[in-house]
């Protein structure tokens, strides 16, 4: 939106910066998430896991103050699933997203499912030239139902 506004209309914007190795948009975009990004995740073995002694018990409300803090309108990672849906549950049936993350917390467990983010690139507005991976950024959409976890986590 931001490339959009700068031209008047009837004027196209220009095309995206030929970076090496990627003379296409989805080339543009694995490039400059490699350059952001770069490396795999080590990955994990499964483990048996055993509850936190010390863990104090989720209450109800931290559900409920986390999904408050939430808004509807922010963009859904890759479960695809809005705020929103989230917060018409809770109110439909309240010890059921409590339940869910109960014991995730008891046990200090974070799944990898949950890890799962989608990666956009946004092209910083006002930059003079777009020929370096600086010029742009990365906004990550993680999915809704980890954002729910963090929020209680971090409160």
């Amino acid at each position: 939106m931001w490339t959009a506004k700068r031209f008047p209309v009837g004027r196209p914007p220009p095309r995206f910066p030929e970076l090496p190795g990627a003379s296409t948009p989805p080339e543009l975009n694995k490039a400059l998430l490699d350059h952001f990004f770069p490396g795999e995740p080590a990955s994990f073995t499964d483990t048996i896991l055993l509850p936190f002694r010390e863990c104090l018990p989720l209450a109800a409300d931290e559900v409920s103050r986390a999904l408050a803090r939430s808004s509807p309108l922010s963009a859904p990672g890759p479960d695809a699933i809005p705020n929103s849906v989230w917060k018409r549950v809770h109110r439909m049936a309240p010890h059921l997203i409590h339940d869910l993350l109960a014991s995730l917390v008891v046990y200090g467990s974070h799944p990898l499912t949950f890890k799962r983010a989608d990666g956009i690139v946004l092209d910083r507005p006002g930059k003079p030239s777009y020929d370096s991976p600086s010029s742009f950024r990365v906004i990550v959409l993680l999915q809704t139902f980890s954002n729910i976890l963090e929020r209680i986590m971090n409160s």
